[in-house]
């Protein structure tokens, strides 16, 4: 399902954004602008950390007006999903979401989620009241709020490759003074590159939870490794030697660009 919309107010730094998404879409900015404030608040209501039907936000992440006493003020979070053209959702996406798909211009499905969450001190996560919004922004009654939510993360798991310096330097250590093939050796134990890739890969798509960090290790590396079998095998030129010579290096581009042309292959290919 296409995330078209989303809305944060008093979150975290951001007192209040409202942007549109399209299929790419590229956050650039400087440190403590927001770009990581932005994917955690779609995090929360997506990712499958809470049981299934919840939404819960933690005290940091909360709003806080320079020199404002008292309590923050609420927080707020909406995500709307909808159709990029009429019938684009097939009835297995579209009918376990029941009334709370609602209908926008020129026909077309949506599906706008809103999570709102009241301070509870500072050592109490807090559990959000949500709400699925109609084609003018407004609450529709009577909906099981919480059985949809349990639908929309289960339609639309959140994945994130963690942070690329976080794990650069965990694959420094493990790749440093040693050639690809060692490396491979040390962190497959044997097992099939592609077949680690593929199990990974549908290991996040299920939307099951947290992947253990050994488990992201051996994905990484078995992306390398395939990415330089494919290089190998690949022509000559300066693109093909630039592209090498970033294979060759434990970097952080190199450590995240890999695994990420992988996933996105796989992605664009519907697997």
């Amino acid at each position: 399902m296409f995330l078209r919309h989303v809305t944060l107010e008093n979150f975290r730094g951001v007192r209040r954004l409202e942007t549109t998404l399209d299929a790419t879409t590229v956050l650039i900015g400087e440190n403590g602008s927001g770009k990581t404030s932005f994917v955690d608040a779609i995090r929360a209501c997506l990712a499958a950390t809470e049981p299934s039907g919840e939404i819960r936000f933690r005290p940091a992440d909360f709003f806080r007006p320079s020199g404002a006493e008292g309590p923050p003020p609420p927080l707020r979070v909406e995500l709307g999903f909808e159709e990029r053209e009429a019938g684009e959702w097939t009835p297995e996406r579209r009918e376990p979401l029941g009334g709370a798909v609602a209908r926008i211009s020129g026909g077309r499905a949506a599906v706008r989620l809103r999570a709102t969450a009241e301070w509870r001190g500072a050592d109490l996560p807090a559990r959000a009241v949500c709400e699925f919004l109609d084609g003018a922004g407004e609450a529709i009654p009577g909906l099981d709020a919480a059985a949809y939510v349990a639908v929309l993360k289960r339609l639309s798991p959140f994945v994130a490759l963690g942070d690329r310096r976080a794990l650069a330097a965990r694959l420094g250590r493990v790749l440093a003074g040693t050639s690809p093939e060692r490396a491979a050796e040390a962190v497959l134990e044997g097992a099939d590159p592609q077949r680690v890739i593929e199990e990974l890969f549908e290991r996040i798509a299920s939307g099951g939870g947290a992947v253990p960090d050994e488990a992201v290790r051996a994905g990484q590396v078995a992306a390398r490794h395939v990415w330089e079998r494919l290089l190998e095998s690949g022509g000559r030129g300066e693109a093909d030697g630039a592209a090498r010579h970033l294979a060759r290096v434990p970097s952080a581009g190199a450590l995240s660009l890999g695994p990420l042309l992988v996933f996105g292959s796989l992605l664009l290919e519907g697997a």
